[in-house]
């Protein structure tokens, strides 16, 4: 990466815009089809009954996780959106996966809707086994303990919890989703009409499943899917919705195809889950228009302040693009990568402009194709 001094003295930036590391404020070029159809399921979901299960499917650094970036970047700006990030590994454990998602649910709910649910009072006909997950829910929200601990699966004592009057705390999967099932009242009393859940890494789950993992995996998914639209929860009370959108590879998606094959035959839990699916939003590589159009968004954009300038911060020219084009083939991680190597040398180099001509000494000096 370019030393922060020169890039101040020679072309006035505060830090490589060609930063390598993915960031949710970096620009976003060369996807309007793709951005028009999430933002299109996130409005058309809200405030409905049901839920929504999404897929954005594509290889690796053609921008999954930036997409699920842009889509909490769209659902930040609303009031009546609840959106969660949520990363899998590949060490998460599957065996108590429904509780374990759950958890982690609660854990990264944004600020301003705890704000909210600390606020919120219990009212009506809430069944009576389902008030006392409402008060901790309350007390979790404004970050008391041993609720919050409690929940997020900190350290609260037996001890602790007793003198707090939790009568039932959350230690199974089912405790879990009754938990989840009493938040998204309370999100929906709040006027928070939809829970957005953001899944980054799917394929990290799914590749590890054999037919007993998988039961557990999927059905947990599914049981969160069905549960606003579950005829017998008895609480009185309208719920917020959910929708989910898993980044999965490329290699992930046709796993989970091959197994809703063999269930064809066979039955199981994916076929069930998989006729619930909505959209599948493909990542493909960019052509020569919308790699420029990233290129000239980078170039523009201030990556610290986010602001976005009439002129490039750095000179180049269309030569530069095309070439950069052609190189990657409009592979958006490769553009980025190949870009970092010539403002990185351009800066040692004090090059006055980024051109074709420079950028294939920069390559052949690095021992790059160009």
């Amino acid at each position: 990466m370019a030393d922060e001094d020169t890039l101040k003295k020679l072309y006035k930036l505060s830090a490589n815009p060609f930063s390598q590391r993915s960031n949710p404020s970096a620009p976003l070029a060369g996807r309007k089809l793709e951005s028009g159809a999430w933002t299109s399921i996130v409005e058309t979901a809200i405030g409905q009954r049901g839920s929504s299960l999404n897929f954005i499917e594509g290889d690796y650094g053609l921008g999954k996780t930036h997409s699920l970036y842009q889509i909490q970047r769209l659902c930040d700006q609303r009031e009546d959106v609840a959106c969660v990030f949520l990363k899998l590994m590949m060490e998460d454990p599957v065996k108590n996966f429904g509780f374990d998602f759950i958890r982690r649910v609660f854990k990264h709910l944004p600020a301003s809707v705890l704000a909210k649910l600390a606020r919120a009072k219990a009212t009506g006909s809430l069944r009576q086994e389902h008030l006392p997950h409402f008060n901790v829910i309350a007390k979790f929200a404004a970050k008391t303990s041993p609720y919050y601990e409690l929940i997020i699966g900190g350290m609260a004592t037996a001890a602790e919890i007793k003198k707090a009057n939790i009568r039932r705390p959350p230690k199974t999967a089912e405790d879990m989703f009754e938990y989840l099932v009493v938040l998204l009242v309370m999100l929906k009393g709040a006027g928070v009409k939809t829970l957005v859940l953001l899944v980054d890494e799917a394929e990290y789950i799914f590749s590890q499943l054999n037919e007993r993992k998988s039961a557990l995996v999927f059905n947990a998914i599914r049981s969160i899917y069905d549960l606003p639209d579950t005829p017998n929860l008895g609480l009185g009370y309208d719920t917020a919705n959910v929708v989910f959108f898993f980044a999965i590879s490329t290699a992930g998606a046709g796993t989970l195809t091959r197994l809703e094959k063999v269930e064809a035959h066979q039955g199981g839990p994916i076929q069930p889950l998989m006729s619930r699916k909505g959209q599948v939003i493909s990542l493909t590589f960019l052509n020569r228009e919308e790699t420029r159009e990233l290129v000239t968004e980078y170039l523009h954009t201030d990556r610290v302040t986010g602001k976005r300038s009439a002129d490039p911060l750095i000179p180049y020219d269309a030569g530069f693009v095309d070439y950069v084009h052609q190189l990657t083939k409009g592979h958006p991680r490769k553009i980025v990568e190949r870009c970092d190597y010539v403002l990185t040398e351009g800066v040692r180099d004090r090059a006055p402009i980024l051109t074709k001509q420079y950028a294939k000494q920069v390559f052949e000096r690095l021992g790059l194709e160009a």
